[in-house]
């Protein structure tokens, strides 16, 4: 399980929205100067991340509360984003390939192949989304809000 801390900024239908922290390891690591993560850290600025969290609990804002995540939900997602893409890009090129037998086809097959896998991706994560398969879940309420 994946835990994280985070304050309850607003009650929404079946959930809340919380705030969380977002953590880095940028300052133990031995390449900070020469890494894009930071760089792009920096960009897109803000630590501050908010997520939409199951709960059945009684939260009000200002609520500090304990997320968890399953672990296999991270890696779920993170196969979808990164492995299907990748997947798709090849064999569209190889399709391309054997069929036309020119690289221009193999080059064009690829990306129709990646294109296509965003738009699979892009509603796979909807349905997800919508069923709430993998959203985080409030744990435990550790400090309430003052009144």
């Amino acid at each position: 399980m994946i835990r994280e801390q985070g304050e309850v900024v607003a009650l929404v239908p079946g959930g809340v929205l919380v705030e969380t922290q977002r953590a880095s390891g940028c300052a133990s690591c031995s390449s900070q100067k020469g890494c894009g993560v930071r760089v792009l850290q920096g960009v897109f600025g803000g630590r501050r991340h908010r997520v939409t969290a199951q709960t059945t609990l009684p939260l009000r804002i200002g609520d500090r509360v304990e997320l968890v995540l399953p672990a296999s939900a991270l890696v779920h997602a993170a196969l979808l984003m990164y492995l299907l893409p990748l997947v798709a890009l090849v064999v569209g090129a190889v399709i391309g390939q054997i069929v036309f037998h020119t690289n221009g086809a193999a080059i064009l097959g690829s990306a129709s192949g990646f294109v296509l896998s965003l738009v699979l991706v892009a509603r796979l994560q909807s349905a997800t989304h919508r069923q709430g398969r993998f959203a985080p879940r409030v744990e435990q309420v550790l400090f309430r809000a003052a009144d």
